[in-house]
């Protein structure tokens, strides 16, 4: 798991295998996505998370980020805010938006 032990390597395999398992969620059955990408069309969405934290300040490391990755590569038009990623900036909520 990336978080025991923080790398570049744990992190890459992270990101594989959740991008493998919501790509196979996906394509079992995509209605919840579409139900949300349609819902974000309409209204602002937020997605919550707790990062960065201590042992996780890379906010580019965390699966909501990964999340928003994967909806905007299967809804391209659907306008997706990502989180802030400066340094010592404020958290910024994840957001879907129409």
């Amino acid at each position: 798991m990336y978080l025991a032990a923080p790398s570049d390597d744990a992190w890459q395999r992270y990101r594989d295998a959740y991008m493998a398992l919501i790509e196979e969620r996906f394509r079992e059955n995509r209605k919840h996505f579409d139900q949300l990408a349609d819902l974000a069309r309409e209204n602002d969405v937020f997605i919550g998370c707790s990062c960065p934290t201590i042992a996780n300040p890379k906010i580019d490391h965390c699966h909501t980020y990964l999340a928003l990755e994967f909806m905007r590569s299967k809804y391209p038009k659907l306008r997706i805010k990502m989180p802030n990623m400066q340094t010592g900036a404020r958290k910024q909520r994840p957001a879907l938006k129409s």
